[in-house]
Order: structure tokens, then C-alpha cells, then sequence
């Protein structure tokens, strides 16, 4: 069974994630530039209540924390990549009962991939089985 990652944080709803996701394009980042990036293209614009209130809540979670000097500001608490390793892996055990070949079996199955991201995955996986002890 694989295992499991350490601190884990609280899951995120959809909206928290694209949230998170402008945090860690901007950071350290500000309300008003977080509600800009959010409603970019979105037919019914969220306001500034809204994303604040989301911010709060990741707050809460352990998700951001305010920067020091400027309160306005948001930090992530983690990077990105580690922040993906514990969603997949909750994704991983909730939908695919914990089997990462059940998670890339289904990918395989219903993404079309191109010969090149094919290529890469097999790339991945010669490198991961070359440095598995």
C-alpha cells in the first residue's frame, strides 16, 4: 500500500483550489489582484466578498497565511508540486481505493495522449523503476 503523506492538509472544495491555484501564480498575493485573476474570463464575476472569504477559510485550513509585513497579502503554505502530491494522493485513495495503476489505467483510457506525452510517461516511469531501490 503506498504510503501516506506527511501533514496532510484538509481537502479543498473546486473554488478553493482555483483560489490556490492564482495564489501560487502571484505569490505573495492580494485580494483585489486574486479577484481580478479569478474572474478573468468568467461569465458571472465572483466578488470581492466572495474570494475573501474563501481566502479566510484557507486560512483556516492551513492552506495560506498573511505576510507578515504586508496583512494584505497571501503566502501558500506549501509549494504547488507537494500541495498536488497530497490532493492526488486523497484523490488516489478515496476514488481509486489507493492503486496508482487504477489512477493511470483510467487517465489512459479516456485522455487521447499524443506520441510525445506518451514518450514522457514512459520516460517517468524508466526513471522512477531506475531510482526504486
Amino acid at each position: 500500500m503506498p504510503s501516506k503523506p506527511s501533514d496532510e492538509l484538509p481537502k479543498l472544495t473546486p473554488g478553493e483550489l482555483e483560489i490556490m491555484n492564482e495564489v501560487w501564480n502571484q505569490q505573495p498575493a492580494q485580494v483585489s489582484d486574486l479577484t481580478a485573476a479569478v474572474n478573468t474570463g468568467r461569465a458571472e464575476p465572483l466578488s470581492r466578498t466572495t474570494v475573501l472569504k474563501t481566502i479566510q477559510r484557507l486560512e483556516e485550513k492551513g492552506w495560506l497565511v498573511r505576510d507578515p509585513g504586508r496583512p494584505a497579502r497571501y503566502k501558500a503554505v506549501r509549494p504547488r508540486g507537494e500541495a498536488r502530491k497530497t490532493l492526488l494522493h486523497a484523490f488516489r485513495e478515496r476514488v481509486f481505493n489507493g492503486s496508482a495503476v487504477s489512477l493511470v489505467r483510467c487517465l489512459l483510457d479516456s485522455e487521447t495522449l499524443s506520441r510525445e506525452e506518451i514518450s514522457e510517461l514512459q520516460e517517468l516511469i524508466n526513471t522512477t523503476r531506475q531510482t526504486q531501490p
